[in-house]
């Protein structure tokens, strides 16, 4: 939980929502790459204000440093062009 860009779970949850939709795996994980977007920004004016004579707050800033940190190291190994194959729902 990081609450400058909410729970981590949604990025899973709309993830694989888009994924059971048939959608391309690489569109699919846009959600994870918005998350790091907002995670850098967040770190990046905390960072700028500290450089300009605001106290750090250790844990805080360490807090920011991880939500970054793991916002950015998710990956597809392989084709990201690739759909998944699922069974339509709600037939016999």
């Amino acid at each position: 939980m990081w609450a400058e860009a909410g729970p981590q779970l949604t990025a899973f949850e709309s993830t694989l929502a888009k994924l059971m939709k048939g959608e391309p795996a690489g569109l699919a994980l846009e959600y994870f790459n918005e998350r790091f977007q907002r995670a850098v920004h967040v770190l990046s004016g905390e960072l700028e204000e500290i450089e300009f004579g605001k106290a750090p707050d250790p844990p805080a800033l360490a807090n920011l440093w991880m939500a970054n940190n793991d916002a950015r190291n998710y990956a597809i190994v392989g084709d990201p062009a690739v759909r998944l194959p699922l069974a339509p729902t709600g037939g016999s």
